[in-house]
């Protein structure tokens, strides 16, 4: 897993994908700023919460403030090949 930090420049709606990989991908986002990535339901899905997406390149969209900084996270694991 990659840890980063996003800080909007502007108050607004922002996409993120996963462009396309041969092996497994998430994309983690921490909306309420606890430092914590929390998903709705056990597992790894789409649309679960903080777990943006797994194994799905279609993009998600989130709003977003200006001034705030949310954690981020991106998952990747080589299957072979």
């Amino acid at each position: 897993m990659f840890f980063g930090y996003f800080a909007p420049a502007e108050t607004g709606t922002f996409g993120f994908r996963n462009a396309g990989d041969d092996d497994r991908a998430g994309t983690w986002l921490d909306k309420d700023r606890d430092g914590i990535f929390e998903s709705s339901v056990a597992g790894l899905g789409d649309n679960r919460g903080e777990q943006l997406s797994w194994e799905n390149t279609g993009n998600k969209t989130v709003t977003l403030t200006n001034g705030l900084i949310y954690m981020v996270g991106f998952t990747h694991r080589e299957g072979g090949g």
